[in-house]
C-alpha cells in the first residue's frame, strides 16, 4: 500500500488521523431534551477536545453542546482500545459513557465556546490524551497556502438508536454515534 504515492499519502493521514483522535471526545448532555408532555428525556451529544492549559485539564466544546447543563448532567464517550479499526464496517467497539471527575463549566458570553474544567485527580484510569496548550497551537496566525485539514467529531445528524426503556413513567432512548473523520483541502481566498 506504501509504495504507491497514494498509498503513501493514506498511509500518512492515517497516522495523523490516529494521533489527533486520541484529544477527541464524545461530550453528552444527558439531560438536554426534556418534553414533559409526553415523558421523554434525551441525550443531546456533540464533539470535544481533551486539552491542558497552565496545567488544569479541560474538555473544550461548544457553549450549545453544553447548554444549562450542570457537570452532574454531562457524561463522556472515550476513544475505544489504542488504535482505530480502519477495517471495521460500522458500527462496532462502542465506549459506555464515562463521567469525569468535573470541577465546573465555564462558558463565554459573546461567543459559542465552553469548557468543561475537570479535577486534578481521578483520570489516571480512563482512555484520554490530552494536548498540551498553548505548545500545540500554531507558530503563526498565517494559514498554509496549500495542504489538508482534518476535522474528528461525533456530528449529532449521524446518531443512532441501540436500545429503547419503556417503563409506566417515560421512554428512554439509548443513543450512540461513531466518530467521523472529514478532510478538507486547504483553499485559498480570492
Amino acid at each position: 500500500m506504501t509504495d504507491h504515492k497514494a498509498g503513501l499519502m493514506i498511509h500518512e493521514n492515517r497516522a495523523f488521523v490516529e494521533r489527533a483522535a486520541w484529544y477527541a471526545v464524545c461530550v453528552i448532555n444527558v439531560s438536554a431534551a426534556i418534553d414533559r408532555q409526553r415523558r421523554i428525556i434525551s441525550d443531546e451529544i456533540g464533539t470535544g477536545t481533551a486539552c491542558t492549559w497552565e496545567g488544569q485539564r479541560l474538555i473544550l466544546t461548544a457553549r450549545h453542546v453544553v447548554g444549562k447543563a450542570q457537570p452532574k448532567d454531562v457524561e463522556f464517550l472515550l476513544r475505544v482500545g489504542e488504535a482505530i479499526d480502519w477495517d471495521s464496517k460500522g458500527r462496532t467497539g462502542f465506549a459506555s459513557k464515562v463521567s469525569l471527575p468535573i470541577e465546573k463549566i465555564i462558558r463565554s458570553d459573546d461567543e459559542d465556546l465552553a469548557a468543561i474544567v475537570l479535577k486534578p485527580d481521578g483520570l489516571e484510569n480512563f482512555n484520554i490524551r490530552f494536548c498540551e496548550l498553548p505548545n500545540k497551537l500554531a507558530r503563526s496566525r498565517t494559514t498554509k497556502k496549500d495542504g489538508v485539514l482534518f476535522l474528528i467529531g461525533y456530528p449529532s445528524d449521524q446518531t443512532f438508536e441501540v436500545s429503547e426503556l419503556r417503563t409506566h413513567n417515560a421512554e428512554t432512548k439509548f443513543i450512540a454515534c461513531v466518530p467521523n473523520v472529514l478532510t478538507g483541502a486547504i483553499a485559498t481566498s480570492s
